[in-house]
């Protein structure tokens, strides 16, 4: 058999025997109540990864595509707390607003820090903490309020995602600090990432912030990479 042809069956069926496996394991990351994450086996991505970087560089991308393909299955965990209650945030946006309360939800405030800052590495932590504050309308009310981060690689491709109900049952106003963690894959590329979070107020995006972050190599990851690479 003509050897493209036999790579080329090769790569159909390793695909397709990933695929069949793909969505039975979890991620590993902790659900807590109010989030919505999809199963996901770390392996299974990696391997993804590795069999499409492999076909479109002549098996020279496998290990970046495989690095790349576990981005999807990293863990990023999420947790939440109310900082201020409705009596403070109305009374707040009153004294702006001649003493009146809005018609329908109004995101009064929205702030999203990146720590440890624009400059990240492979595996070391990172913290998105976002602070609002939601005034509930007269017409309509806030009956749920939800941030949803994503993570979009050097090309723009979204990669990973993650969402978190910030609201109790019951609703209404209030304010909220919500906070993602989570660690970049080794081996992923170097390039500008962009960590966008979206807030949602019943169901519907009404805030969306982008923080770009460059990973950058550390000493010993960039000698590891420039051997791999001259393989």
């Amino acid at each position: 058999m003509d050897r493209r042809l036999m790579r080329s069956a090769t790569t159909t069926f390793v695909v397709a025997f990933i695929l069949s496996s793909c969505s039975t394991m979890p991620g590993g990351e902790q659900a807590a109540a109010g989030d919505t994450s999809s199963a996901c086996n770390p392996l299974v991505g990696a391997g993804i990864g590795a069999v499409v970087g492999a076909i479109a560089n002549k098996g020279k991308g496998a290990v970046v595509g495989a690095a790349v393909g576990a981005l999807g299955c990293m863990a990023i965990n999420a947790m939440s707390r109310q900082t201020k209650p409705a009596s403070q945030v109305e009374s707040d946006f009153r004294k702006s607003n001649k003493g009146a309360l809005p018609t329908e939800p109004v995101v009064n405030a929205y702030q999203v820090v990146v720590q440890p800052g624009p400059t990240i590495a492979a595996g070391q932590p990172v913290t998105i903490t976002s602070t609002s504050e939601v005034v509930s309308g007269t017409a309509t009310p806030v009956t749920e309020i939800r941030e949803e981060f994503a993570l979009l690689d050097p090309s723009g491709k979204e990669q990973a995602k993650k969402s978190k109900v910030l609201t109790e049952k019951g609703a209404g106003s209030g304010g909220y600090e919500n906070r993602f963690n989570f660690k970049l894959p080794q081996g992923v590329p170097q390039g500008a990432y962009t960590i966008r979070t979206t807030l949602y107020v019943n169901g519907a995006a009404a805030s969306t912030n982008d923080s770009k972050v460059q990973l950058v190599f550390k000493a010993r990851e960039g000698a590891a990479a420039r051997m791999v690479a001259a393989r």
